[in-house]
């Protein structure tokens, strides 16, 4: 019975998240229904804040993406553009890891750091293989990564 239950909610669960625009980003990097490593792991994360990384990784956060999801009229998705580099790009969560030029001195630490951790060629894997993890380093490096980017961008006024 109690299998029965789990396997209902977890197909429950998958539907909820594939129907769901909102959560884009967090359906790349969560395939099942599952408790969280990261959540056992920040325990050991002295300092460092946990809510910037959580955030981002639900798409609570202030990115433009998101932000401008509750204008009124509605901006569509594709002019949600950065206001902090000349990419032209939505600024959504795979911008702040992988193009914003705002964030290239922590990117380029970030990734020299990952590179020992995972391979890095492929996008898509990359972001599933790192919210994934069950490494240690890779968590606490990432989530170091994210609030720098989200301090540095905090520090900064839009346009």
């Amino acid at each position: 019975m109690i299998s029965y239950v789990k396997n209902k909610y977890s197909d429950f669960w998958k539907q909820k998240i594939e129907t769901c625009s909102k959560l884009d980003f967090y359906k790349k990097i969560k395939k099942v229904f599952s408790s969280e490593m990261y959540l056992e792991m920040m325990q050991n994360f002295e300092g460092l804040s946990k809510k910037e990384y959580v955030r981002f990784q639900t798409s609570n956060h202030t990115l433009l993406v998101e932000s401008k999801r509750y204008c009124r009229p509605q901006i569509p998705r594709e002019d949600r553009i950065c206001e902090f580099c000349n990419l032209h790009e939505v600024e959504d969560e795979i911008h702040v890891l992988f193009n914003c030029t705002l964030y290239s001195s922590y990117r380029d630490v970030f990734f020299k750091k990952m590179e020992s951790i995972f391979k890095t060629d492929n996008k898509e894997n990359f972001i599933t293989s790192i919210f994934c993890s069950n490494s240690e380093p890779a968590i606490f490096y990432l989530i170091n990564y994210i609030n720098k980017c989200f301090a540095k961008r905090k520090s900064l006024p839009l346009s």
